[in-house]
């Protein structure tokens, strides 16, 4: 019953977040208005003193007045520059002259370009989303008997004049009440959603305990090697460590042995920096296949880090070997027949062909005669330019060179085999 009601309140509480989201798109409004911030005399009137005034650019402003306005998006979406049908204009009537004007955006990048024409400043067609804000500065001279903000645009017919002093503070989408309403619900939802996570899968609501061991590289890790709590994880303890010392170059492979889930678990590998090692397969996702060898760049220690997997559950049982698997190299002619042997898990033979731009590389596995590994061919830069696997006989390599240089045929082990192998060229150029 806890478990239906769970899943119950996750699905609602999505529901909800659903029909809150629609309800904010159907509420989306567009308005623009401007409100009076200041309307300051610069001279005031004294009894006894005739034609008193300030000095501006060579001029004498008898009745300056320095008037700001806010002008703001107090819609829910924003207004575009090729939404206005008409500019923006701040209109001053009366026996003015219009001396100086300029503008300022909250935030700061909201823009304007203004242009003082006869009792009108010109503001243009200034993009201005939610709650943006442009303050406008304008200096007059004169008697001013009113103030108009004037235009029009997709979603608004005209510039309202708003009520009251300006707050100072933006007022955002969470102020409106479908967006409560939609935090409410999305809250409601992440608790759900939390409490049906720790019903699945209950080690994730239990103590965490990380459990640290020490091996070496040759060591197999199980359940119970190389200490008590090893080789499993289980409720309370969802992840285990293994701390090892490595050279520079030491070429890792971490063989799954065995595992008793179809899932296996996460593995990380990280220097004692911190760093994680490049390449190394992070998870086994079905059939508890082992991760991919790895040379590491630098020596020291390292910690592998055992966790569970994306799809996996508790309690689960696993076992390893850290094999350090070195690459064996040799070089070869185009006419050779290859007798070679991987000795261990995660084996590799790398063998360099000298060839000349045309000379023909070929090399196929002899059919039923000891081990049928997986094999490629790179060209001089390294890039792959043929494979093989062993039950695809009828596509061998076969290419003629393209550039002179030294290719790398590469031999590697196919699922843990080992054993000796042929690879049998037949012949050195095409007819």
């Amino acid at each position: 019953m806890e478990m239906f009601l769970g899943v119950l309140g996750a699905v609602v509480s999505i529901l909800g977040l659903v029909l809150a989201f629609f309800s904010h798109q159907r509420h989306q409004r567009t308005r623009i208005g401007y409100r009076i911030v200041a309307d300051s005399p610069l001279v005031q009137n004294v009894d006894g003193i005739e034609n008193l005034g300030i000095h501006y650019d060579g001029r004498v402003l008898n009745k300056p007045r320095l008037m700001v306005l806010e002008i703001i998006n107090t819609g829910n979406t924003p207004i575009r520059r090729e939404d206005y049908q008409d500019d923006l204009k701040a209109k001053f009537p009366g026996v003015v002259e219009i001396v100086w004007s300029s503008v300022q955006g909250t935030p700061s990048s909201v823009t304007a370009d203004v242009r003082v024409a006869a009792e009108t400043v010109e503001i243009g067609c200034p993009l201005l989303n939610a709650q943006d804000v442009l303050t406008l500065q304008v200096l007059v001279n004169g008697d001013v008997t009113s103030v108009e903000v004037a235009g029009r645009g997709v979603g608004f017919s005209e510039v309202e004049k708003l009520a009251g002093p300006s707050t100072g503070v933006r007022r955002g989408l969470l102020g409106s009440p479908s967006s409560i309403a939609l935090v409410t619900l999305m809250s409601i939802a992440l608790i759900a959603t939390a409490w049906l996570v720790y019903k699945l899968w209950p080690a994730t609501g239990e103590k965490n305990e990380v459990q640290r061991f020490t091996v070496d590289v040759g060591d197999v890790i199980a359940k119970g090697r190389p200490g008590k709590g090893a080789g499993e994880l289980v409720t309370g303890s969802t992840a285990d460590e293994y701390t090892f010392s490595a050279q520079k170059g030491t070429r890792l492979y971490v063989q799954q042995l065995d595992c008793d889930n179809t899932f296996g678990t996460a593995l990380l590998l990280r220097h004692a920096d911190g760093e994680k090692v490049p390449d190394f397969s992070s998870e086994s996702t079905a059939g508890c296949a082992s991760a991919k060898p790895v040379e590491l760049e630098k020596p020291g220690r390292y910690t592998l880090r055992v966790a569970l997997g994306a799809l996996s559950s508790l309690p689960q049982t696993y076992s390893f070997k850290l094999w350090d698997a070195p690459v064996g190299k040799r070089n070869i002619g185009l006419d050779n027949v290859i007798e070679g042997r991987i000795e261990q898990p995660g084996g590799r033979d790398e063998f360099t062909i000298d060839a000349e731009a045309g000379d023909r590389i070929a090399f196929d596995l002899e059919a039923g005669k000891g081990l049928q590994p997986k094999w490629s061919l790179r060209n001089p830069d390294d890039r792959e330019i043929g494979k093989g696997i062993h039950y695809l006989y009828a596509n061998p390599i076969d290419l003629n060179a393209e550039e002179s240089g030294k290719y790398k045929l590469i031999v590697e082990s196919e699922q843990d085999t080992t054993g000796d192998y042929f690879l049998l060229p037949p012949g050195k150029k095409n007819s």
